[in-house]
């Protein structure tokens, strides 16, 4: 029953991928009575609410179990887009940010483990990456449905997301839970960042690389066009173009039957770095594009393969309250280094391609040492299979 669980999670994300108002976000709430000033206080706020939430809800999953967690989460996901469909002013957006931090920070330790427990660890690699194409085919229906058919009614747009989250929420009943009978340790925070100590290298060096990616890819990416003289009328189908792209993350499961997730981690790390310092000098329309093209690409693979070396880790403890240690780490990283991507873009587009270079290089580094710290891990966990077998 529990591989039931793999379709209802590609059913969750694909509907979840439903935002119909995804392209006009800022527009839609401008047009509702707040300003861009309230937007970036309510966005502060909102990466507070997800610091101080992760840990009470990796807690209390691990107390109710994973099913039951994935189910309050997403009704607490639908509370979010039913008040952004009738959000008017400050408090009401920022009452829809507060439940949709409820919602993901319920999410990030509960889902992830919930699908890894589902899965036979030889299939985890093509089950994850496939469930992250899922999300953003979800994104790419979206901004097409939106192009096609609702691009006059702003509020329609806000409610057709809201059946597409009642519908993940119905359809969240159908899946079954799974125990962690390796995992049936009582939390404690410190235990874990003790036992988890080496992996918080690897969660500052996936900081490094996924913000800078983001940030080039959703903020600079038409900074970057208009420099390379490309028409405005075209950035809406680059958009798409970039988001078919995203579907790559589904042949993670091919890919990676040839060479390790590690390693194609470590290319990841280089090609990003490499592309960030090409920008620098690139004016050039084609090769604007296909730069973002191949970072859009390799953002959407790591995302999956993070998840799977997280999972792999909790060989101890609390498998959720673990899971949610990590977010939260990675939150606080991220307070930091956004900052500093939004100080050197001030500055000149060409500085945030040179602190972004950095950032991924740093990364590399970093990653490659966590690497060798956990060489010993990897082959103790190879001898414990042949032995299996």
């Amino acid at each position: 029953m529990k591989k039931n669980n793999i379709v209802v999670f590609y059913v969750l994300a694909f509907l979840q991928g439903l935002v119909f108002y995804s392209s006009i976000a800022t527009v839609y709430r401008l047009e509702r009575g707040i300003d861009l000033a309230q937007m970036g206080m309510i966005e502060s706020l909102f990466a507070l609410f997800l610091i101080f939430m992760e840990i009470p809800w990796g807690l209390l999953c691990d107390r109710i179990g994973y099913r039951k967690t994935v189910i309050i989460a997403n009704f607490c996901y639908l509370l979010s887009k039913v008040i952004f469909y009738r959000a008017n002013g400050f408090n009401m957006f920022l009452a829809e940010r507060f439940f949709l931090a409820l919602a993901i920070s319920g999410l990030s330790g509960a889902d992830s483990s919930l699908l890894y427990l589902s899965v036979d660890k030889s299939d985890n690699q093509r089950v994850l990456g496939k469930y992250s194409m899922f999300g953003t085919l979800g994104m790419v229906v979206a901004s097409l449905a939106y192009t096609l058919f609702l691009t006059e009614d702003a509020s329609a747009t806000a409610l057709w997301t809201v059946w597409a989250y009642l519908l993940a929420f119905g359809v969240s009943f159908l899946l079954v839970d799974v125990h962690d009978a390796k995992n049936k340790a009582k939390p404690n925070i410190m235990t874990i960042i003790k036992q988890q100590r080496n992996i918080i290298i690897l969660l500052l060096a996936a900081v490094l690389l996924t913000d800078s990616t983001h940030t080039i890819t959703v903020f600079y990416n038409q900074l970057q066009y208009a420099r390379a003289n490309i028409d405005a009328r075209y950035f809406g189908i680059l958009y798409m173009l970039m988001q078919l792209l995203a579907l790559g993350s589904g042949c993670l499961g091919i890919i990676s039957r040839y060479i390790s997730i590690e390693k194609i981690a470590s290319f990841i790390f280089i090609t990003c770095s490499g592309i960030c310092f090409m920008l620098v000098f690139t004016t050039h329309a084609i090769l604007s594009v296909v730069l973002l093209m191949i970072m859009t690409l390799q953002e959407a693979l790591f995302f999956p393969i993070l998840t799977i070396i997280e999972n792999r880790s909790v060989n101890k403890g609390p498998r959720a309250t673990t899971i949610s240690c990590y977010s939260l780490l990675m939150n606080i990283f991220n307070m930091f280094t956004s900052p500093i991507l939004g100080k050197a873009a001030d500055i000149s587009l060409n500085m945030a391609y040179v602190v972004a270079g950095t950032f991924c290089f740093l990364g590399l580094l970093l990653y490659l040492l966590w690497y060798n710290q956990t060489k010993g891990d990897r082959k103790d966990e190879g001898k414990l299979k042949e032995m299996g077998r």
